[in-house]
Protein backbone atom coordinates (compact mmCIF):
# COMPACT_ATOMS: atom_id res chain seq x y z
CA UNK A 1 0.00 0.00 0.00
CA UNK A 2 1.34 3.79 -0.98
CA UNK A 3 2.23 5.54 2.25
CA UNK A 4 1.94 9.31 2.26
CA UNK A 5 3.58 12.20 4.23
CA UNK A 6 1.80 13.81 7.06
CA UNK A 7 0.60 16.85 4.58
CA UNK A 8 -0.59 14.67 2.11
CA UNK A 9 -2.44 12.11 3.89
CA UNK A 10 -4.23 15.55 5.52
CA UNK A 11 -4.90 17.19 2.46
CA UNK A 12 -6.49 13.45 1.03
CA UNK A 13 -8.55 12.63 3.80
CA UNK A 14 -9.97 16.30 3.14
CA UNK A 15 -10.54 16.47 -0.36
CA UNK A 16 -12.07 12.27 0.00
CA UNK A 17 -14.54 14.07 2.50
CA UNK A 18 -15.30 17.06 0.05
CA UNK A 19 -16.04 14.93 -3.03
CA UNK A 20 -17.94 12.21 -1.72
CA UNK A 21 -21.74 11.96 -2.21
CA UNK A 22 -22.25 9.84 0.29
CA UNK A 23 -20.74 11.98 3.40
CA UNK A 24 -22.76 14.39 1.93
CA UNK A 25 -25.97 12.62 1.98
CA UNK A 26 -25.37 11.68 5.50
CA UNK A 27 -24.97 15.59 6.14
CA UNK A 28 -28.41 16.11 4.51
CA UNK A 29 -30.24 13.66 6.12
CA UNK A 30 -28.97 14.84 9.64
CA UNK A 31 -29.89 18.08 8.84
CA UNK A 32 -33.50 17.60 7.71
CA UNK A 33 -33.93 15.20 10.32
CA UNK A 34 -33.44 17.58 13.38
CA UNK A 35 -35.46 19.94 11.45
CA UNK A 36 -38.02 17.15 11.76
CA UNK A 37 -37.79 16.58 14.96
CA UNK A 38 -37.73 20.63 15.92
CA UNK A 39 -40.89 20.72 13.97
CA UNK A 40 -43.03 18.08 15.88
CA UNK A 41 -41.65 19.29 18.87
CA UNK A 42 -42.42 22.44 19.14
CA UNK A 43 -45.09 22.32 16.61
CA UNK A 44 -49.16 23.23 18.11
CA UNK A 45 -50.13 20.06 16.59
CA UNK A 46 -47.52 17.50 18.22
CA UNK A 47 -47.65 13.63 18.03
CA UNK A 48 -48.28 11.09 20.79
CA UNK A 49 -45.25 10.61 22.31
CA UNK A 50 -45.26 6.59 21.29
CA UNK A 51 -45.21 7.88 17.50
CA UNK A 52 -42.62 10.38 18.15
CA UNK A 53 -40.35 7.37 19.79
CA UNK A 54 -41.54 5.68 16.61
CA UNK A 55 -40.40 8.21 14.09
CA UNK A 56 -36.89 9.42 16.02
CA UNK A 57 -36.18 5.48 16.56
CA UNK A 58 -36.50 5.13 12.52
CA UNK A 59 -34.54 8.23 11.94
CA UNK A 60 -31.99 7.12 14.15
CA UNK A 61 -31.68 3.67 12.55
CA UNK A 62 -31.65 5.24 9.25
CA UNK A 63 -28.96 7.96 10.25
CA UNK A 64 -26.73 4.98 11.93
CA UNK A 65 -26.96 2.54 8.82
CA UNK A 66 -25.91 5.42 6.63
CA UNK A 67 -23.49 5.93 9.18
CA UNK A 68 -21.75 2.29 9.45
CA UNK A 69 -21.82 2.06 5.49
CA UNK A 70 -19.74 5.13 5.12
CA UNK A 71 -17.59 4.48 7.68
CA UNK A 72 -16.86 0.98 6.30
CA UNK A 73 -16.33 2.66 2.74
CA UNK A 74 -14.01 5.01 3.92
CA UNK A 75 -11.98 2.35 5.76
CA UNK A 76 -12.13 -0.36 3.32
CA UNK A 77 -11.02 1.83 0.14
CA UNK A 78 -8.54 4.89 -0.38
CA UNK A 79 -11.72 6.28 -2.74
CA UNK A 80 -14.45 8.80 -2.82
CA UNK A 81 -17.72 7.14 -1.58
CA UNK A 82 -20.68 7.89 -3.78
CA UNK A 83 -24.40 6.98 -2.17
CA UNK A 84 -24.31 3.33 -3.91
CA UNK A 85 -21.23 2.69 -2.26
CA UNK A 86 -22.13 3.55 1.11
CA UNK A 87 -25.61 2.01 0.88
CA UNK A 88 -23.87 -1.23 -0.01
CA UNK A 89 -21.27 -1.35 2.40
CA UNK A 90 -23.75 -0.93 5.42
CA UNK A 91 -25.10 -4.39 4.54
CA UNK A 92 -22.73 -6.31 6.07
CA UNK A 93 -21.93 -4.22 8.72
CA UNK A 94 -25.03 -2.75 10.34
CA UNK A 95 -26.44 -5.29 12.51
CA UNK A 96 -23.01 -5.70 14.14
CA UNK A 97 -22.43 -1.69 14.24
CA UNK A 98 -26.07 -1.28 15.83
CA UNK A 99 -24.83 -4.06 18.43
CA UNK A 100 -22.24 -2.28 18.95
CA UNK A 101 -23.40 1.31 19.77
CA UNK A 102 -25.96 -0.25 21.39
CA UNK A 103 -23.00 -1.92 24.20
CA UNK A 104 -21.46 1.62 24.53
CA UNK A 105 -24.69 3.70 25.14
CA UNK A 106 -25.49 0.65 27.67
CA UNK A 107 -22.02 1.27 29.12
CA UNK A 108 -22.28 4.76 29.40
CA UNK A 109 -25.62 4.72 31.19
CA UNK A 110 -24.18 2.24 33.65
CA UNK A 111 -21.23 4.74 34.32
CA UNK A 112 -23.21 8.00 34.21
CA UNK A 113 -25.96 6.23 37.20
CA UNK A 114 -22.84 4.87 39.00
CA UNK A 115 -20.93 8.41 38.88
CA UNK A 116 -24.30 10.02 40.18
CA UNK A 117 -24.55 7.25 43.05
CA UNK A 118 -21.24 8.30 44.19
CA UNK A 119 -21.91 12.03 44.32
CA UNK A 120 -25.26 11.25 46.00
CA UNK A 121 -23.43 9.27 48.62
CA UNK A 122 -20.32 11.66 48.94
CA UNK A 123 -22.09 15.03 48.55
CA UNK A 124 -25.67 14.64 49.57
CA UNK A 125 -26.75 16.56 46.59
CA UNK A 126 -30.55 16.97 45.65
CA UNK A 127 -31.17 14.31 42.96
CA UNK A 128 -32.81 16.68 40.39
CA UNK A 129 -29.97 19.57 40.75
CA UNK A 130 -27.79 16.28 40.74
CA UNK A 131 -29.06 15.07 37.49
CA UNK A 132 -28.84 18.70 35.48
CA UNK A 133 -25.11 18.79 36.70
CA UNK A 134 -24.38 15.37 35.20
CA UNK A 135 -26.39 16.33 31.92
CA UNK A 136 -24.07 19.49 32.04
CA UNK A 137 -21.01 17.82 32.63
CA UNK A 138 -22.06 15.10 30.12
CA UNK A 139 -22.37 17.92 27.22
CA UNK A 140 -19.34 18.81 28.16
CA UNK A 141 -17.73 15.89 27.61
CA UNK A 142 -19.11 14.88 24.08
CA UNK A 143 -16.41 16.45 21.76
CA UNK A 144 -13.87 14.79 23.63
CA UNK A 145 -16.08 11.46 23.00
CA UNK A 146 -15.84 13.20 19.15
CA UNK A 147 -12.16 12.56 19.28
CA UNK A 148 -11.81 9.41 20.97
CA UNK A 149 -13.95 8.03 18.07
CA UNK A 150 -11.80 9.38 15.26
CA UNK A 151 -9.71 6.70 16.62
CA UNK A 152 -12.24 4.12 17.33
CA UNK A 153 -13.89 4.24 15.21
CA UNK A 154 -10.93 2.85 12.22
CA UNK A 155 -10.02 -0.15 14.61
CA UNK A 156 -13.72 -1.29 14.09
CA UNK A 157 -14.17 -0.57 10.58
CA UNK A 158 -10.39 -0.79 9.18
CA UNK A 159 -9.80 -4.39 11.01
CA UNK A 160 -13.65 -5.39 10.64
CA UNK A 161 -13.49 -6.02 14.58
CA UNK A 162 -17.33 -5.12 16.60
CA UNK A 163 -15.70 -5.88 20.02
CA UNK A 164 -16.81 -3.10 22.57
CA UNK A 165 -13.47 -3.46 24.87
CA UNK A 166 -10.75 -4.92 23.15
CA UNK A 167 -11.18 -1.86 19.90
CA UNK A 168 -12.07 1.14 22.82
CA UNK A 169 -8.46 -0.55 24.65
CA UNK A 170 -6.73 0.01 20.94
CA UNK A 171 -8.19 3.04 19.92
CA UNK A 172 -7.41 4.69 23.26
CA UNK A 173 -3.54 2.43 22.97
CA UNK A 174 -3.25 4.10 19.35
CA UNK A 175 -3.85 7.71 20.03
CA UNK A 176 -1.22 7.26 23.12
CA UNK A 177 1.57 6.04 20.65
CA UNK A 178 0.47 8.73 17.91
CA UNK A 179 0.10 11.95 20.44
CA UNK A 180 2.78 14.02 18.68
CA UNK A 181 0.07 13.79 15.47
CA UNK A 182 -3.06 14.06 17.24
CA UNK A 183 -3.10 17.79 17.19
CA UNK A 184 -4.82 17.17 13.80
CA UNK A 185 -7.67 14.98 14.31
CA UNK A 186 -8.48 17.66 17.97
CA UNK A 187 -8.45 20.40 15.86
CA UNK A 188 -11.07 18.96 13.63
CA UNK A 189 -12.84 17.77 16.42
CA UNK A 190 -12.86 20.18 19.07
CA UNK A 191 -12.88 23.35 16.97
CA UNK A 192 -16.52 23.25 16.10
CA UNK A 193 -17.16 22.58 19.83
CA UNK A 194 -15.13 25.43 21.14
CA UNK A 195 -17.02 27.83 18.53
CA UNK A 196 -20.92 26.49 19.73
CA UNK A 197 -19.35 27.33 23.25
CA UNK A 198 -18.28 31.19 22.16
CA UNK A 199 -20.95 32.02 19.94
CA UNK A 200 -24.16 29.60 21.37
CA UNK A 201 -26.32 32.48 22.90
CA UNK A 202 -25.69 34.54 19.89
CA UNK A 203 -26.57 32.10 16.73
CA UNK A 204 -29.89 31.99 15.47
CA UNK A 205 -30.84 28.18 15.31
CA UNK A 206 -29.84 28.15 11.19
CA UNK A 207 -26.45 29.31 12.78
CA UNK A 208 -26.44 26.21 14.74
CA UNK A 209 -27.33 23.96 11.93
CA UNK A 210 -24.53 25.45 9.27
CA UNK A 211 -22.05 24.98 12.60
CA UNK A 212 -22.76 21.54 13.40
CA UNK A 213 -22.84 20.40 9.40
CA UNK A 214 -19.58 21.48 9.33
CA UNK A 215 -18.31 20.26 12.75
CA UNK A 216 -19.89 16.75 10.93
CA UNK A 217 -17.99 17.06 7.72
CA UNK A 218 -14.42 18.17 10.08
CA UNK A 219 -14.98 14.98 11.96
CA UNK A 220 -15.08 13.00 9.21
CA UNK A 221 -11.85 14.12 7.77
CA UNK A 222 -9.98 12.78 11.02
CA UNK A 223 -11.58 9.93 10.44
CA UNK A 224 -10.78 9.32 6.95
CA UNK A 225 -6.82 10.62 7.86
CA UNK A 226 -6.88 7.87 11.34
CA UNK A 227 -8.22 5.53 8.98
CA UNK A 228 -5.89 5.85 6.58
CA UNK A 229 -2.84 5.71 8.67
CA UNK A 230 -4.15 2.92 10.77
CA UNK A 231 -4.39 0.96 6.97
CA UNK A 232 -0.99 1.81 6.35
CA UNK A 233 0.30 0.36 9.59
CA UNK A 234 -1.37 -2.77 9.39
CA UNK A 235 0.34 -3.43 5.80
CA UNK A 236 3.57 -2.56 6.72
Amino acid sequence: MQTFGEGERRIRAAVRALMSQGLWLLIVAQFFFSVLLRQLVAGEDKPEPFTLMVLGGVGIAGLFYLMAGISRAFAQSRDVVNIGDALQAGIPVYGPFLWLMTKAGLVMIVIIQLVQFIALGLFGTEPGALTEQTLHAFALSVPALGFLFVYWFPVVFVGSDFRLLPTLRSAVLTLWQRLPQSMFPALLTLAPAMVLWVFDDSLSWEGLAAVDAIGTLMGWIAYIYCAERLAEIGSG
